[in-house]
C-alpha cells in the first residue's frame, strides 16, 4: 500500500504542476487575445488613415489637373506657349 500511496502522491504533485502550467498558459492566451484585439483596432485606424490620404491625393490630383488646364488656356491667350502641333 505504501507504494500505491507514493504513486498517488507523485501523481497529485504532477497534476498540480500541470494545473499551474495550464493556468499560466490560459493567462498568456488571454493577454495575447487582448493584444491582438488592440492590434486589430490599430490596423483599422491605419486603413482608415490610408483611405483618407488616398482621397486627399485624388482631390489634389483633380485640382492640379484643373490648374494645369487653366495655365494652358492662359498661355494660349497670351500666346506664350508653342503651337499645339509642337506639343507632346
Amino acid at each position: 500500500m505504501s507504494d500505491d500511496g507514493q504513486v498517488l502522491d507523485f501523481l497529485r504533485v504532477q497534476f498540480a504542476r500541470m494545473d499551474s502550467r495550464f493556468d499560466r498558459l490560459e493567462q498568456k492566451v488571454d493577454e495575447l487575445t487582448t493584444r491582438v484585439g488592440a492590434l486589430e483596432i490599430a490596423v483599422g485606424g491605419v486603413k482608415r488613415d490610408v483611405g483618407e490620404l488616398q482621397a486627399t491625393v485624388a482631390h489634389l490630383s483633380v485640382r492640379i489637373d484643373g490648374i494645369e488646364r487653366r495655365i494652358d488656356r492662359i498661355e494660349r491667350r497670351l500666346e506664350l506657349s508653342e503651337s499645339s502641333d509642337a506639343r507632346v
